[in-house]
């Protein structure tokens, strides 16, 4: 496999968001195998260029390494910059997603009811990074989104009530974060401090 996505820019970014990489990884990999279990999603830098999604170990450092269960194999696909400029840049109201997230910062726990407008994954990261931001409000930088484990890869969202709660903290700069969905264990994604 070697394929060229077509992902556009996010808002205002200048970085292609891991929620859209998630995504179109999760559609290639449905259209070639059907669907992917035991989904371990881990990104190395930002996208600030096109990217293609290959099942050959690349030369180049990747920005991205999907392992994942699928077609009744383990696979084991990278995302590479190809250089090529990102041409696109769609609207992203991410304040809208988490408008009715209930936070305790105390406890390190956020809950969410019903449908967001996004994405399962978009939706998950959204909620994860507002947390974030009001449970270590004293760090200064940028909460990213580097890593999800998941049973399964995201959905595309709708009604349900999701749970988050930062459940372990390394050397103040990366989280590791527990996700349930309408009461079940529904994964993990990491956040890292730029």
């Amino acid at each position: 496999m070697d394929l060229p996505l077509d992902l556009a820019f996010k808002g205002g970014r200048d970085y292609l968001h891991g929620t859209d990489l998630h995504d179109a990884v999760r559609d290639a990999v449905a259209a070639r195998w059907g669907d992917a279990t035991s989904v371990d999603l881990s990104f190395h830098s930002l996208a600030r260029s096109a990217v293609r999604l290959t099942d050959a170990a690349p030369a180049q450092q990747a920005v991205a390494l999907c392992r994942c269960s699928a077609g009744g194999a383990p696979r084991q696909l990278w995302l590479v910059q190809t250089g090529h400029a990102v041409l696109g840049r769609r609207a992203y109201d991410e304040a809208a997603i988490v408008a009715a997230l209930q936070v305790d910062a105390g406890q390190r726990l956020a809950v969410l009811d019903g449908d967001s407008g996004g994405s399962d994954i978009e939706t998950w990261v959204a909620m994860i990074k507002r947390l974030h931001q009001l449970a270590f409000a004293e760090r200064s930088g940028k909460w990213l989104f580097v890593r999800a484990r998941l049973p399964r890869f995201a959905g595309a969202g709708g009604p349900g009530r999701r749970e988050i709660r930062i459940a372990g903290v390394l050397g103040n700069r990366l989280t590791r974060s527990e996700l349930r969905l309408d009461g079940q264990a529904a994964g993990e994604i990491f956040f890292a401090l730029d």
